[in-house]
């Protein structure tokens, strides 16, 4: 499992840091060497153990991408129709690719 955990560390100072969210993604090991699939949970707000989105990525390419990839396809999944306008100029540049869903 992957995780990533975003804090706000007020002036550099740890003793005062709050968790804003964490992203966890787990291999569903149902892919091959150069395709997985994956279970994405978002957590928020000084909640990391509670779920507040999932979401799936299917058919990542594993040998031509890399984590920070991997990580985007999963926000995409989970908070990508909040941000529509961006998705919209992804696909102009990329193409419309089906690597992401959404379970909310």
């Amino acid at each position: 499992m992957l995780r990533v955990t975003i804090e706000v560390v007020p002036r550099g100072d740890e003793s005062k840091r709050r968790h804003l969210g964490t992203v966890e993604i787990a291999n569903e090991g149902t892919g091959s060497v150069e395709s997985g699939n994956y279970a994405v949970r978002l957590a928020k707000f000084g909640r990391p153990q509670q779920s507040w989105m999932r979401g799936a990525v299917r058919g990542f390419d594993r040998l031509r991408r890399g984590p920070y990839d991997l990580l985007l396809q999963c926000l995409i999944a989970t908070v990508g129709r909040r941000n529509q306008m961006i998705l919209r100029e992804m696909e102009e540049e990329f193409g419309n690719g089906n690597c992401c869903s959404q379970d909310v």
